[in-house]
C-alpha cells in the first residue's frame, strides 16, 4: 500500500491531501497534526513541523500509531515566542472551558480525569483553586508528553498562555 494521503496544513489549519495535491500545502500552523493520527489504518504521509514529529514519536512509542503507516517529512516552523506572565495572571483568564484538552495529542485517554466524578472537576463556582487543580493535575498526566506544540493554546478562546502554566516555550 502506498502512502497516498498527506497531512500537512493549508492555511494554517491541518489538511490532508492526495499525494498529487502537496503543492496545496502551505506553512506550518500551531495546531498539533500528531492528533489527527490515532486510530487511522492507511498509509499517511505527514509533513510535521518538529513538535509535531516528537508527538508522533511519543504516540508511536505509546503504541497510539503503527510507526509502519506513517512516513514524517519534516518541515521547519516559526518561532513562537509566550508572553511574559505570571502563573496566577494566566489562570486568572481560564474558564475551564477545557478546549486545551481537547486540542491536545496527548489526551488520548479513554476516560478522561476530568469524568471521573471524583472530585468533582466541573464545580458550580469556577474559583482559583479549581483552576490551578485542574492545570496542575493536567501538567502532570502530560509530564514527558507535552511536545510544546501549541495546540492548546491555539485552542483557547480566552488566551491563556499554557506553554507558561506546562512549563515549555512555545
Amino acid at each position: 500500500m502506498d502512502y497516498e494521503i498527506v497531512l500537512g496544513y493549508k492555511d494554517g489549519v491541518p489538511y490532508f491531501a492526495r499525494a498529487g495535491e502537496v503543492d496545496k500545502l502551505g506553512e506550518a500552523g500551531r495546531l498539533s497534526l500528531a492528533a489527527y493520527l490515532p486510530g487511522r489504518e492507511d498509509k499517511i504521509t505527514v509533513h510535521a513541523k518538529p513538535s509535531d514529529v516528537r508527538a508522533i514519536e511519543r504516540l508511536i512509542e505509546e503504541r497510539q500509531i503503527n510507526a509502519e503507516n506513517v512516513r514524517i517529512i519534516e518541515i521547519p516552523a516559526e518561532e513562537f515566542i509566550p508572553e511574559a506572565g505570571t502563573f496566577e495572571a494566566e489562570i486568572e483568564k481560564c474558564k475551564l472551558c477545557y478546549a486545551c484538552r481537547g486540542a491536545c495529542f496527548g489526551c488520548y485517554c479513554k476516560v478522561c480525569f476530568m469524568e471521573r466524578g471524583s472530585p468533582n472537576w466541573h464545580p458550580p463556582d469556577i474559583d482559583k483553586a479549581a483552576k490551578i487543580t485542574y492545570h496542575l493535575t493536567r501538567a502532570m498526566h502530560l509530564a514527558g508528553r507535552c511536545v510544546t506544540c501549541g495546540a492548546c493554546e491555539a485552542a483557547c478562546s480566552y488566551g491563556v498562555k499554557l506553554a507558561y502554566i506546562y512549563g515549555g516555550e512555545l
